[in-house]
């Protein structure tokens, strides 16, 4: 597979809580670019867009022949009790419904957090992206529970894991 990563909020700032949501974006796609790899797909990088914003990382990945679109992202709620794994799709993309019910699943799952489901949404590059695409948000940087249970080599691994790693992982 084709598989275009962005690091989400890329070059800017995300949502901070007990955590910065920015650095961990940064942390789970250095972790899990080699993984896809290592299980054979081909990886693209989608964040270097001037400026840095949606719009411009969308129009880098839509320059790609990708099958999918993975916008790596952390949530962040006025509740502290908000919590959980969510996977945010295009309404009209099957293939995104598809990939983000079994990746909030596997997710939170291996983070031991409560599975919120796949959802969809509006946001720009979600919508506008040629391949489908799906925006993860593992965790809420907001929440000093989730946040406990962060890592980046869970997340990735079980990103990854939707997309045939465990197999090479040896």
């Amino acid at each position: 597979m084709n598989i275009g990563l962005n690091i989400g909020h890329f070059g800017t700032t995300g949502a901070v809580g007990y955590l910065d949501e920015v650095t961990l974006n940064h942390e789970v796609y250095n972790a899990l670019k080699p993984k896809l790899e290592k299980a054979g797909h081909t990886v693209i990088s989608c964040n270097d867009a001037t400026p840095k914003d949606y719009v411009s990382a969308t129009k880098v990945a839509n320059q790609y022949n990708l099958d999918l679109l993975i916008s790596i992202h952390f949530n962040s709620s006025d509740k502290p009790s908000a919590t959980g794994t969510e996977v945010l799709y295009s309404k009209g993309s099957s293939k995104g419904k598809e990939y983000a019910e079994k990746l909030s699943k596997t997710i939170s799952s291996e983070l031991g957090v409560k599975n919120r489901g796949a959802k969809t949404t509006n946001v720009h590059i979600v919508n506008n992206s040629k391949a489908p695409c799906v925006l993860i948000e593992p965790l809420f940087v907001s929440n000093k529970s989730d946040c406990e249970k962060y890592s980046a080599e869970k997340i990735s691994d079980a990103v990854a894991e939707c997309f045939d790693y465990r197999k090479w992982d040896k």
